[in-house]
């Protein structure tokens, strides 16, 4: 008679897998809409200011931001999930998802500028020195996340504010290499797209894996 009954793992694993699938799904479409969403502020900002975006410099701009937030965001989800909340493969994670994302959104870039004949906006520091920083920068992040969820009292703001500190910190760098390869200061253009890119979705990475947290 008791091999009629199925054990209670063997019930519950398709559910799993169907959940973690409807997670991840969820993780990327969130990580797309906050590229997007970025992108038009972004957009809006430049109005407000008199900073004009051409179409070339939008279409950079969405090639660089939505594979980037697609691998990263999700990459570090699947280690937070999959990983069994183990630090170090959230480490390796982070210091080889974001480089590689890094890497394969300036070269999308850098082929819709071919495409386009358009130039590459000037003094950009190096793509192996930016991968690098968000190598160590989202490894960064993905701990302080995991030790987040660890914490009873941690809600939404906490990973906010973790995400905007890690940007600042590790932003100022990328700002600091880009005025000295640009050699001259930085357009408002340019502190736009930096304040953007390196707070904003640093802190909003953080709250797309906060609420993939909380299912």
């Amino acid at each position: 008679m008791s091999e009629q009954t199925p054990s209670r793992s063997a019930v519950s694993a398709p559910d799993h897998r169907s959940r973690l699938r409807r997670e991840a799904l969820r993780v990327a479409a969130l990580s797309v809409g906050l590229a997007l969403l970025l992108e038009l502020l972004q957009l809006v900002v430049g109005a407000l200011t008199g900073a004009g975006y051409g179409a070339p410099a939008v279409t950079r701009d969405l090639l660089l931001k939505v594979p980037w937030a697609f691998v990263v965001c999700l990459a570090l989800w699947l280690a937070i999930t999959l990983g069994s909340h183990r630090s170090a493969t959230i480490l390796v994670v982070g210091l080889v998802a974001a480089p590689v994302a890094s890497l394969l959104a300036r070269a999308a870039a850098e082929l819709a500028h071919a495409y386009m004949a358009s130039a590459a906006p000037a003094g950009v520091p190096s793509a192996f020195l930016v991968a690098g920083l968000k190598g160590v920068e989202y490894a960064c992040l993905g701990l302080i996340v995991l030790w987040l969820r660890r914490q009873d009292w941690s809600a939404a703001v906490h990973h906010a504010g973790a995400g905007l500190l890690v940007g600042l910190l590790f932003g100022g760098l990328l700002l600091f290499f880009t005025e000295r390869s640009a050699g001259d200061p930085l357009t408002t253009v340019a502190l736009e797209a930096w304040a953007v890119n390196e707070l904003l979705f640093p802190a909003g990475c953080a709250l797309i894996l906060f609420g993939a947290g909380r299912q």
